[in-house]
């Protein structure tokens, strides 16, 4: 399951007042041959691919608990109208494996895989019609205690940063609000001609 609580993905939707900058998609043109599910995880086809928001940058966090053979099914949950940046924390992955990974119609932005511990890990997934940077937070991160990836999307008259995180339940809840403060700080820079506002997609648990 994408879920094993079977709660659904936290979504955050914000209409920028700029557009955003996108390409165009590769998979635009073909027919989706995968089979979709839908909120009961059932299966059922659909003969069209699903498409993205165009009137709004969606970001939807999900913990999906090993992402291995998972990637369809996602997909599926997320149909027809698909986000831009897709969140995803514990992933289970190495770097290698998570660097193969395919899932239709997203770009792996941005990761962070465990070295010496099991488990956990964080990841951003960019659809392919939207342009990105990464921001490399790996200094940052200490396993269980803060784990972390983030990208920067450029829009015409402003800048959005999107932060995907994540902490243990073991891990030391006070390294890890020095950490984020820290990150924040870097990516905020003060002298930068633009103003920081911080949308909240999930609460640390």
């Amino acid at each position: 399951m994408v879920n094993e609580t079977a709660k659904p993905g936290n979504q955050l939707i914000i209409k920028p007042s700029s557009p955003l900058r996108t390409k165009t998609s590769k998979l635009a043109q073909k027919k989706n041959k995968h089979t979709h599910y839908n909120n009961n995880f059932q299966t059922q086809t659909n003969p069209t691919a699903p498409t993205v928001r165009n009137n709004c940058f969606t970001v939807l966090h999900q913990n999906i608990r090993g992402i291995r053979n998972k990637t369809n099914e996602l997909i599926g949950f997320m149909s027809p109208k698909l986000p831009q940046i897709v969140c995803l924390t514990e992933h289970h992955l190495k770097e290698l494996e998570i660097e193969n990974l395919s899932m239709d119609y997203y770009t792996l932005g941005a990761k962070f895989c465990r070295k010496n511990l099991k488990q956990g890990g964080t990841s951003i997934f960019v659809h392919e019609s939207l342009d990105f940077n990464n921001s490399d937070l790996q200094k940052y991160c200490i396993e269980q205690e803060i784990e972390t990836c983030a990208i920067k999307i450029d829009l015409s008259a402003t800048h959005i940063y999107v932060i995907s995180i994540y902490r243990s339940p073991t891990g030391n809840f006070v390294n890890f609000i020095k950490g984020l403060e820290t990150i924040l700080n870097q990516l905020y820079k003060p002298n930068r001609n633009y103003n920081m506002r911080r949308y909240k997609c999930k609460l640390f648990r």
